[in-house]
């Protein structure tokens, strides 16, 4: 029609190899005649998820490309898109549409797509209803996002992904939120980060560097510290700047339930090259090193404090100020290889706890009268 030329392009059942995974693809048509392209059947499966695509792509407003998704995992989708700081995974549901496809201002939506087990770095959010939209001029997709967490408590994640420049802008509105996602982010001087979050956030910068701002209140937030093994407990607010986290008058708690007040500051480079000064004071046998015996450690044990200290440096590099005492139920062993290398340690007074056990037996316990009678006898012979 119109002297246009009509092209068919015909898809047999066929195999393909996406990012080293197995997908089938059905029969289908897909018409090519001018500016307008027609796509019939298109679908591709594996195991439980398909992507299945149909409908017009032309100029006009009114024809609409459907894409269905069924159960499509989100952590394949961004491992293959390469996003380590914006890793969502989760099943997602639903459709998405297109019109003015063939423009340079294409329009892309989708009302509603079910996500079931929604994740964020690996951290479980809760299921979710989200809401996206291709924004042409800024060459940016908009998420917002329903999140029903396992708790039946509501947050909110509303922002943005910059396709182009490499960069995100999000923010969120929690309601007791679980914080592992942020353990992507703490990795260098803290693990194992639990615990929930309300309070309002934004997170954004690029792909590879990023920062987090707001005011948060954390419940049974806990962290474990890599050098000490121990792991704290607290609920508080901690409020977060550009490079910056600052904590004030916090009430930390020790697995053994005992206390102490954690006052200071921690600055950052988008969560690299972390400094820190801490302020631990009013420690009450607050368990301050738990490392278990083990093959090659040299220094094991379990020790209380009480007292204050001040710790303060980066990762590897540990100013420590303190005037603590060791309280009751500690101990501590350091091993040494061989006896030389004690004096590698002149810091170290070394005490033999037995010294009292081996003095007593040294010692002639004869009576007086048993030894100047045997006296007596030996002057004699």
């Amino acid at each position: 029609e119109n002297g246009a030329l009509h092209t068919d392009v015909r898809f047999n059942p066929s195999k393909a190899v996406f990012n080293d995974t197995i997908w089938t693809i059905d029969p289908a048509v897909i018409a090519i005649e001018g500016k307008e392209i027609d796509v019939d059947g298109f679908r591709a499966w594996r195991d439980r998820q398909s992507i299945a695509i149909g409908g017009r792509a032309s100029e006009k407003p009114t024809d609409t490309i459907t894409v269905a998704l069924d159960d499509i995992n989100l952590d394949y989708v961004f491992e293959t898109l390469d996003i380590p700081t914006a890793m969502f995974g989760g099943n997602v549901t639903g459709k998405l549409y297109a019109t003015k496809v063939l423009t340079s201002d294409p329009v892309a939506y989708t009302p509603g797509l079910s996500v079931k087990s929604l994740t964020y770095n690996n951290s479980l959010l809760g299921d979710a209803i989200l809401r996206s939209e291709w924004h042409n001029d800024r060459k940016s997709v908009s998420i917002l996002a329903d999140i029903l967490q396992r708790n039946e408590r509501h947050s909110y994640v509303d922002g943005e992904i910059f396709v182009t420049a490499d960069s995100l802008d999000m923010a969120f509105d929690a309601d007791r939120l679980e914080i592992g996602f942020l353990r992507h982010y703490m990795s260098a001087f803290a693990s194992d980060v639990k615990g929930y979050a309300s309070g309002k956030a934004r997170l954004w910068g690029s792909f590879k560097l990023i920062d987090m701002t707001g005011d948060i209140y954390g419940e049974d937030v806990s962290l474990t510290l890599g050098f000490t093994n121990t792991t704290y407990t607290c609920t508080d607010s901690v409020h977060l700047r550009p490079g910056r986290i600052d904590l004030k008058d916090i009430t930390l708690h020790d697995k053994l339930g005992h206390s102490a007040t954690l006052n200071g500051w921690l600055t950052h480079k988008c969560f690299k090259e972390p400094e820190f000064s801490f302020n631990i004071t009013n420690a009450r046998s607050l368990l301050v090193y738990d490392v278990p015996e083990s093959a090659g450690e040299r220094w094991y044990g379990h020790v209380l404090g009480n007292g204050w200290a001040t710790v303060r440096g980066v990762p590897g590099t540990i100013d420590i100020d303190a005037d603590i005492s060791t309280a009751p139920g500690s101990s501590f062993t350091f091993v040494l290889s061989d006896a030389q290398q004690a004096y590698d340690y002149d810091f170290i007074t070394f005490r033999d706890r037995n010294r009292h056990l081996k003095d007593s037996l040294n010692r002639d316990t004869t009576p007086e009268i048993v030894r100047a009678l045997k006296e007596r006898i030996a002057r004699s012979e």
